[in-house]
């Protein structure tokens, strides 16, 4: 089993698996929103520095989202 972490800690290139999303309900339909849903497998692609928005992929989509919601995403390092 890998490292698990959320997703503001997975590293440029690195890959995870999402296992959790640790908020409410607000956080859990905007995630849904999205197409954030456990069982995705997620390869980030930009961080930008000083709190900035996280891009990440994932099923061929490209999204960016700010670090307190990518905080609540749990991943497993794969």
């Amino acid at each position: 089993m890998g490292n698990i972490i959320s997703l503001d800690r997975l590293k440029i290139g690195q890959k995870g698996k999402i296992i959790r999303l640790d908020g409410g309900i607000f956080f859990q339909e905007k995630a849904h929103s999205l197409g954030i849903r456990v069982g995705k497998k997620v390869a980030v692609l930009s961080s930008m520095p000083f709190r900035g928005p996280i891009a990440f992929k994932f099923d061929n989509v490209e999204i960016a989202i700010g670090r307190g919601m990518a905080q609540k995403i749990i991943l497993e390092v794969i």
